[in-house]
């Protein structure tokens, strides 16, 4: 990867003179930006471009070429790669600028897939298509289409779209923040995501990495990738982008609860990374990340010169589940009070009253860093009349090297534009609400947890009770049907010693072994909402009641089978669901079941390769713990039945969906799945 973002030599293909045109652009920024390696332009119009001889095809360059960029039509591009790759000295790095690829339509996938088959027939290492290019500000790189308007600092940005990379760099230089590296990824054919983490996980002026995705590439080794870094530097991701699904594709609750983007959420989270649902919370998570010192503790205080703002941000640090208002004790308000004016007020927020100056501020902030119980310190202020807004910037930055906490401005002024530069390597928060989520987020960062998973380890395999299931499964495939029927899907899970309830075809019934009172559904690969569709009758009390019941759903349900149930005492009813997700593979949720499984939003999503500390964390955590404890369920109880789920997903990768919903729980017996639905892929 170095030969990307450290090249001693670069061809440009599709090079011009004109300044407005891709070509045009990436020869002068490369100049512009002072590269100092060699610059190669390739156009056969031209004999030269600027000062730089300029080639008309790439054979004709007789010296070797670290990476090659390419911002011609489309249509070229997999000639040119060809070309390139089957040289004397073969190019094997290249930058894929050009559109009108797998973004456009059938055509253009077509042409992607040729680049994809030149890759791995030539060995190549490609970014894009469809791309911005790269920069490295640490040498002057700027193999991009990019303004060379950005700052250099401690940021690494992978961004899946060029234009979010265009648009963060502009704004960096409007709220001071630097990059290390960016790389823009594009449809990301050949080199993705992942690729890129490597790298940047290794640069040791990369001090925090930044990521914008629509999709996930290759998920399981995502993770994997994911999970190492978080122990060393932080990841803040925002997912965007939803995959377009049709209600055909989703059959089950869990498959229509379970949306790509909850369970990226999810499972990214388990990895330490930290999630942003907004460009304001991605900026304010990079700039805390960026400039400021850890959190002490939990604990934080407010300094303003507001009232206002000062109690709309104390209102959200009281609200925090994270973080906690610093209370100060009788002898701590007594030594601010003699150092600053009786009108001031000594709670949290401290208010130092409208007429504070910097010297006012930096008495208090000085007294405070004296404190060693102090967690961080987040410092507002307005723009007022006695207010010197550029002097009490230049005070918190001094402030932020003295003080063994972090100091964060949140300075409500236009002012503070034109004092962020990166002579003072400071950021400012202009709203309260974004001050508090980025501490609480560094905190929860800097105290993670074990999360007790592997996300690079292979699954346990019990290889016999495997391969018995997949002959199984495929014989149900070779009726041409993808639905199990109930006693199908019970042999599967019966297999895994899950307790589903029995159940009798109605034509087949012994009344002998029947008790009452007892339930009669439908059992259908074409219906698989059978409450929804009116195909279960509870609480049927004798056989002249299952009599009647079994004519009214016989002439609703013409030619579907009939099975009876007995009815299960209540209890808790949870559903545990499996779904192949998009991104990552299998996936295990757990929520309320019943007719509460899509009203209450209770949802908690696992990798199939947790332990059984791991699913512990997660359900402790959530409200759904706490209704396990009130209700008297052995939370080890839920868990031996998510585990016996995740083994079931580990080996069998033709299930697409899996429901066993209900399955009720009870404090004093085992308990028992009254519904099961299997779909396969």
């Amino acid at each position: 990867m170095k030969k990307f973002f450290s090249p001693q030599s670069i061809a440009i293909i599709g090079a011009s003179t004109k300044s407005e045109s891709i070509g045009g652009i990436l020869v002068n920024n490369l100049l512009a930006n002072n590269y100092h390696g060699k610059i190669y332009p390739v156009n056969p119009k031209y004999n030269q471009i600027k000062d730089l001889v300029c080639y008309p095809a790439a054979k004709d360059i007789k010296k070797e070429i670290d990476l090659c960029l390419i911002a011609t039509p489309a249509p070229t591009v997999p000639g040119i790669l060809a070309d390139c790759a089957t040289l004397k000295n073969p190019i094997k790095n290249f930058i894929i600028i050009s559109a009108g690829f797998s973004e456009t339509g059938p055509e253009g996938k077509k042409l992607e897939q040729q680049i994809a088959d030149l890759a791995k027939k030539y060995s190549l290492r490609i970014i894009g298509p469809n791309c911005l290019g790269i920069i490295n500000t640490q040498n002057g790189l700027n193999a991009s289409f990019a303004p060379n308007n950005f700052l250099s600092g401690p940021i690494g940005l992978i961004a899946q779209s060029g234009a979010f990379a265009a648009a963060l760099i502009d704004l960096g230089t409007r709220e001071n923040l630097g990059f290390s590296c960016l790389a823009t990824i594009g449809n990301k054919t050949v080199l993705d995501e992942t690729d890129f983490l490597t790298y940047f996980a290794n640069d040791p002026k990369t001090k925090v990495l930044g990521l914008y995705l629509e999709n996930i590439k290759r998920g399981p080794e995502f993770l994997s990738v994911l999970q190492k870094i978080c122990q060393k530097k932080p990841v803040i991701i925002i997912k965007a982008g939803t995959t377009a699904k049709t209600q055909a594709a989703i059959i089950t609750h869990t498959g229509a609860m379970a949306g790509d983007e909850e369970v990226a959420e999810s499972l990214i989270t388990d990895c330490g990374a930290i999630c942003a649902h907004s460009l304001s919370e991605f900026l304010g998570y990079l700039k805390i990340f960026s400039y400021f010192k850890a959190p002490v503790n939990d604990t934080t205080i407010l300094i303003t010169n507001a009232g206002g703002p000062g109690i709309i941000a104390a209102d959200l640090v009281a609200k925090s589940s994270v973080l906690n208002l610093y209370e100060f004790s009788a002898a701590e308000k007594f030594h601010l009070q003699k150092q600053s004016p009786e009108a001031s007020s000594f709670g949290n927020p401290l208010d130092l009253r409208g007429d504070a100056d910097h010297t006012r501020y930096e008495t208090v902030i000085k007294e405070l860093s004296k404190n060693k119980k102090i967690g961080a310190l987040i410092v507002l202020a307005t723009a007022q009349v006695q207010t010197n807004i550029p002097a009490i910037w230049r005070t918190l930055f001094a402030a932020k090297k003295y003080c063994p906490f972090p100091i964060m401005p949140v300075i409500l002024s236009d002012t503070i534009a034109s004092l962020l530069t990166p002579d003072i390597p400071l950021a400012n928060f202009d709203d309260p609400l974004y001050a508090v989520q980025s501490l609480e987020k560094y905190y929860l960062w800097q105290n993670k947890k074990n999360i007790n998973i592997n996300f690079g380890k292979s699954a346990k395999i019990a290889a016999t009770r495997q391969k018995k299931n997949n002959q199984y499964l495929t014989q149900v495939k070779n009726r041409q049907r993808s639905i199990l029927l109930y006693s199908e899907a019970s042999h599967l899970a019966a297999s895994y010693n899950l307790n589903i309830l029995p159940a009798q075809r109605l034509n087949s019934l012994d009344p002998q072994t029947l008790t009452y009172p007892t339930v009669l559904k439908i059992d259908s690969d074409q219906i698989l909402h059978k409450n929804k569709e009116g195909g279960v009758i509870l609480n049927l009390k004798n056989s002249e009641q299952l009599s009647i019941a079994a004519k009214t759903l016989q002439k609703k349900f013409a030619k579907t089978d009939l099975i009876v149930q007995p009815q299960s005492e209540p209890g808790l009813e949870l559903i545990i669901g499996l779904k192949k997700d998009n991104n990552f593979g299998s996936v295990i949720m757990l929520a309320l079941g019943g007719i509460a499984t899509e009203i209450f939003n209770t949802k908690i999503f696992f990798s199939p390769l947790g332990n059984t500390r791991y699913f512990e964390n997660k359900i402790q955590t959530s409200p759904l713990g706490q209704l396990l404890d009130k209700q008297g369920i052995k939370l080890q109880t839920v868990i031996e039945n998510i585990q016996k789920v995740s083994a079931l997903a580990n080996e069998n990768p033709t299930v697409k969906e899996l429901d066993l919903n209900p399955i009720i729980f009870y404090p004093d017996q085992p308990p028992i799945i009254v519904d099961i639905k299997v779909i396969l892929e």
